[in-house]
């Protein structure tokens, strides 16, 4: 599998089996979402919607997200200054997809690899 995050015509280095950028996507990931729980568990309306600057302020959560897992300044690159909702959601949600896709084709592709070998016996 290719070790690239692609979006909008970016495309990042991004390996969940690399130790220090999973560990940044884990923390960043975890604390965002903990930060938008609490502002729309606070701020959401009865009406289910955010307001304009309700809006923004997710989207600057986002932000510093990507800003976190790969450097200052990603965000800016990936939604080129616009506060989308969302596209900004989905770009996450891509790039958590990826992260566990990842660790599943590890998964597969190790499975076996740790077991005896017999003379003249291919490893899948």
């Amino acid at each position: 599998m290719r070790k690239v995050f692609k979006w909008n015509n970016h495309e990042l280095y991004y390996s969940a089996l690399d130790a220090e950028v999973s560990q940044k996507f884990v923390s960043a990931f975890n604390e965002t979402y903990d930060k938008m729980m609490a502002y729309e568990n606070e701020n959401v309306g009865e009406d289910s919607l955010l307001s304009f600057d309700g809006i923004r302020i997710e989207c600057g959560m986002i932000n510093d997200f990507f800003d976190k897992v790969f450097g200052e300044g990603t965000a800016e690159k990936l939604f080129d200054g616009r506060n989308e909702l969302e596209e900004h959601v989905l770009a996450m949600k891509k790039l958590k997809n990826l992260h566990y896709r990842q660790g599943e084709d590890y998964a597969k592709n190790a499975k076996n690899l740790f077991l005896p070998v017999k003379p003249n016996e291919p490893v899948d």
